[in-house]
């Protein structure tokens, strides 16, 4: 079911009290070049809600996040300035982008943009805080989530389903700039690869899975159904995502994205777990089942088949 109004609010106001750990280096407010820029991405997500028939009652209520830009952000505990990519964050309804004039930056913003909005409008809050080291929250993934109090003041955000997270994101971005047209080529291939690889095997699974009982079934209804079901706050697909796994393996999926070094164990584990569900001929040219996991992943041949067959038409 999804997520109740009243509960999303006790989510957030566990939080909202607890300052931050850094602060922007550098911010500045958007110029009226930047604004125009930020409209066109609001109409991407627009776009996106219509494709997936989200109705407005279904959508977040909350006032369209305030937008500025910044050169990188300042830990306060340890005095390093940290780089920024983009950010939203919710508590101060604010998205967040790095201050860079390149020229691929430029044309990328919008891109962007409509990440970071795509973040504030959808009602799956993976990731939840408490406010003292005893307190703890229910996620958005459903299982709970405690924030660790490390060294004195310093807070340990522990997250969950935040690889998901993305890889649902930027495949909504990607499909939102295709329907509109705004989209540069060399952006379809998008960011946050390997958790949109993760997650497009895991609609092949499912396909596989349901084709026992209707043939039919294609990977564009699948994921059409999960993608609106992500929208609305309806975890219901993490089940079947687990089903057509590994019993347990949604533990492993649920920590994926949470670190760097996790990421590469988690990675490897899962693509352990595709290994043995596809069957040779589902490998390209020269890929043998024995190849590690990133190169097993990056070359089978399902996961561009499943990402184009997932992928609207322009103007649709």
């Amino acid at each position: 079911m999804p997520e109740s109004p009243d509960k999303k609010k006790r989510i957030l106001n566990a939080f909202k009290d607890i300052p931050p750990t850094d602060e922007l280096v550098e911010s500045r407010e958007p110029t009226p070049e930047e604004l125009k820029q930020f409209k066109i991405a609001k109409q991407r997500v627009a776009k996106i809600y219509s494709y997936l028939s989200v109705s407005r009652d279904e959508s977040v209520k909350e006032p369209v996040p305030r937008i500025v830009f910044a050169k990188g952000l300042l830990d306060r505990d340890s005095g390093k300035i940290q780089p920024l990519f983009g950010m939203y964050r919710r508590r101060e309804n604010k998205i967040v982008l790095r201050d860079e004039k390149s020229e691929f930056a430029r044309r990328e913003l919008v891109h962007d943009m409509s990440h970071e909005l795509l973040h504030s409008r959808t009602k799956t809050d993976f990731v939840a805080y408490s406010a003292s080291n005893k307190d703890f929250v229910q996620g958005g993934g459903g299982v709970e989530i405690v924030r660790e109090r490390v060294g004195g003041n310093r807070p340990e955000i522990k997250g969950y389903f935040s690889g998901l997270e993305e890889a649902f994101v930027e495949e909504l971005n990607i499909q939102g700039g295709i329907l509109d047209g705004s989209i540069d080529d060399e952006l379809l291939d998008g960011i946050y690869i390997h958790y949109r690889h993760v997650l497009y095997m895991i609609i092949g699974l499912v396909k596989k899975n349901r084709e026992k009982t209707n043939p039919d079934i294609t990977c564009m209804d699948i994921w059409k159904e999960y993608a609106r079901k992500f929208l609305i706050g309806d975890r219901s697909y993490l089940k079947e995502m687990e089903m057509v796994l590994n019993r347990g393996s949604i533990k492993a999926l649920s920590r994926f994205g949470y670190s760097r070094h996790e990421d590469e164990s988690i990675y490897g584990k899962l693509s352990e777990i595709f290994r043995s569900k596809y069957k040779p001929e589902d490998f390209s040219e020269g890929v043998k089942s024995t190849d590690s996991a990133e190169n097993f992943l990056k070359s089978l041949q399902q996961i561009r088949d499943i990402m184009h067959s997932i992928r609207p038409k322009a103007g649709e």
